[in-house]
């Protein structure tokens, strides 16, 4: 912690040394068109949708709110509270665009959990579909990292659903919760 304030006042400092010695201070990278479907994000929304807890279980309800801002231009914070089952769950996911390695990147982390989900992946303009692919623990087995997957489906400008999956010990992909995410009206 110590280091990391170091390292902010010696920037700082050099950034003020700059500027009255009439240097430019340096340039920050600017945002990317990318970066503009974050704004979708914005706002108050309501969640409805169900989960499946395993093969052959009765799939559960679940409800909440999402309250979503842009910190910048550049990454959409996405606030969640949500009951499944009678278990509140809070969780916080930031999602934004690395020029650099040309996708989306983020991460996720709740209430209920230890693993921070760290995601990577890409905007398919056709299907209106963001899809973030990442890596977490097993939880239908010994808790063993596996792929997992993460949609957001923009319907409209009112209507995002989202869709978590992760493969099975056959590889194929199995959808374990489906949720629709409403804006809520001002």
């Amino acid at each position: 912690m110590i280091s990391l304030l170091k390292a902010s006042l010696t920037c700082s400092l050099l950034l003020v040394a700059a500027v009255a010695c009439g240097d430019e201070p340096p340039a920050f990278p600017g945002t990317a068109p990318e970066h503009e479907l974050l704004q979708r994000f914005v706002g108050e929304w309501e969640i409805t949708g169900e989960c499946t807890i395993g093969p052959g279980s009765e799939p559960t309800k679940n409800t909440g709110r999402t309250s979503s801002r842009l910190l910048g231009e550049r990454w959409a914070i996405n606030e969640m509270v949500f009951d499944t089952d009678g278990i509140e769950i809070r969780g916080v996911q930031t999602l934004g665009y690395d020029p650099a390695k040309q996708k989306y990147v983020g991460t996720w982390t709740d209430s209920m959990m230890n693993h921070l989900w760290v995601y990577e992946g890409v905007y398919d303009e056709e299907k209106r579909t963001l899809t973030l692919d990442t890596m977490g623990p097993n939880m239908m087995g010994d808790g063993e990292l596996i792929p997992y997957q993460d949609t957001f489906e923009f319907v409209s400008k009112d209507k995002i659903v989202m869709r978590s999956q992760a493969k099975d010990d056959a590889g194929e992909w199995v959808v374990f919760m489906t949720s629709e995410m409403s804006r809520v009206a001002e």
